[in-house]
């Protein structure tokens, strides 16, 4: 098997390393959306970031409370497994203490269970807290010395985790409640054609509804769609608590600078994709008011990735800055309500982009 080291026991692989996918770990800050990147790369399929980041919502997400609480780009997995199934994916997820699951003792067995499986069917496991206290990969495991070969942030090269440790590493060195997180996905078939260019009049079709489906979900969490009764806002809504956090004074000082790092590091990749994907409509689907549409929604991103960048600014990763002085106060209050203004506007022609596409 290329790309594979293993050990076989009775006809069942007590060890399987599989090949590190070499990305820059840099190149995004929402290591779930890089993560999960990482995992396709091992499919067939044919997904670059910028791709994977638009055609899952990723791009799109923005989360938190009127504390500023850190980003929940995953909430209940609903917009996640919609958009993985329509690129061609299946996907499995157990996780304990972490986005509302419950931990019992067997767990860590059972998520190892799952490991082994999509290791040995070649695609890497999405995981939480190997080395770093975010998201990164499980790409091999070994049954006899009793390790699993991670790849996140801290361990760009690879590194190993105990079993021992799996689910119950500490959180930057402070002892904590086991934490557990995998995502497995699986190839279920063939994804829907991603690319502008028209080669046949299915890729077209295959291209522009892949596109609504894209934005439909984007569209769903921007507006905040599900959410009603919880805390915790997604989209123009989670800028609205944002605002309000700042105007109570309740902002958390490191997790301002921390989501904003995550905002701005996806938000640079939706410019790039509406404003290529315009300018390459005219010689490729011919479609004038889809480049048009496009053209917008470049224009009113751009705007509001103005806004994120000047806040990113005020308050940078990772030392941050007092959001209660009054200066910077009111200073972020202008941005954030542009980056508002800007995220409506971009709503409403993602709205009539998906409008023009149902025809």
């Amino acid at each position: 098997m290329s790309g594979l080291r293993y050990g076989i026991v009775d006809s069942f692989p007590t060890s399987m390393v599989l090949e590190r996918q070499r990305f820059n770990w840099n190149d995004c800050y929402n290591s779930f959306a890089l993560a999960l990147y990482g995992a396709m790369k091992y499919s067939n399929k044919s997904l670059n970031l910028t791709q994977a980041l638009l055609y899952t919502g990723q791009a799109f997400a923005i989360n938190t409370d009127t504390f500023v609480g850190p980003m929940d780009v995953f909430g209940d997995g609903g917009l996640i497994r919609e958009a993985l199934d329509h690129l061609g994916f299946e996907m499995e997820v157990l996780h304990a203490n972490l986005y509302g699951g419950a931990w019992n003792e067997d767990m860590a067995e059972e998520a190892l269970d799952m490991i082994r499986e999509s290791i040995q069917n070649g695609i890497a496991v999405v995981s939480w807290n190997l080395d770093n206290y975010e998201h990164g990969l499980i790409y091999g495991y070994d049954d006899e010395r009793r390790i699993l070969n991670i790849h996140d942030i801290n361990k760009r090269n690879g590194g190993e985790l105990r079993y021992e440790e799996f689910g119950r590493r500490p959180r930057n060195g402070t002892p904590i409640e086991p934490e557990l997180f995998v995502l497995v996905i699986r190839k279920r078939n063939e994804p829907p054609h991603l690319n502008v260019t028209r080669y046949t009049e299915i890729e077209d079709a295959s291209y522009r509804s892949a596109l609504r489906t894209a934005l439909s979900i984007a569209i769903r969490h921007i507006a905040d769609e599900g959410s009603e009764g919880s805390r915790r806002k997604n989209g123009i809504a989670a800028i609205n608590a944002w605002i309000t956090a700042f105007e109570d004074g309740t902002a958390h000082s490191f997790f301002t600078s921390y989501n904003l790092l995550w905002i701005t590091s996806s938000r640079q990749y939706v410019v790039p994709f509406f404003s290529q994907s315009a300018i390459t409509h005219c010689m490729s689907i011919q479609d004038n008011t889809l480049q048009q549409l496009m053209l917008q929604a470049s224009e009113h991103y751009m705007a509001s990735y103005r806004a994120w960048i000047r806040l990113r600014e005020m308050f940078p990763f990772p030392k941050s800055a007092d959001p209660t002085d009054p200066e910077l106060k009111a200073a972020a209050l202008i941005m954030l309500r542009e980056a508002r203004d800007a995220e409506v506007a971009g709503l409403g022609t993602l709205r009539d982009i998906v409008e023009h596409l149902a025809k």
